[in-house]
């Protein structure tokens, strides 16, 4: 996937790639047992910032929104896991 993003330099995020040189990659991830409503509950509270333009890139400015967006999807989607949990 991130191959794709980093190549397609039509799209926002390759002519970011493109323009300096630096690819994206992954920062953080969680699992989720549904992977489909993640993206659909992060997605769903980024359209409604009030910056939100006709690219899916978050500006560097942005960087805070865009974190309380993963963090409030982490928090809905992902697995919970608990020591005991993990010794089962």
């Amino acid at each position: 996937m991130l191959e794709v993003i980093n190549t397609n330099f039509a799209k926002g995020a390759g002519k970011i790639v493109k323009e300096t040189g630096k690819k994206w990659k992954i920062k953080t991830k969680f699992k989720t047992v549904n992977p489909a409503n993640a993206k659909l509950t992060f997605w769903n509270h980024f359209y409604h910032a009030p910056f939100r333009g006709s690219s899916d890139i978050l500006y560097l400015s942005q960087w805070d929104f865009f974190e309380e967006c993963f963090e409030i999807t982490k928090k809905s989607c992902a697995i919970q896991t608990s020591s005991k949990d993990s010794l089962l």
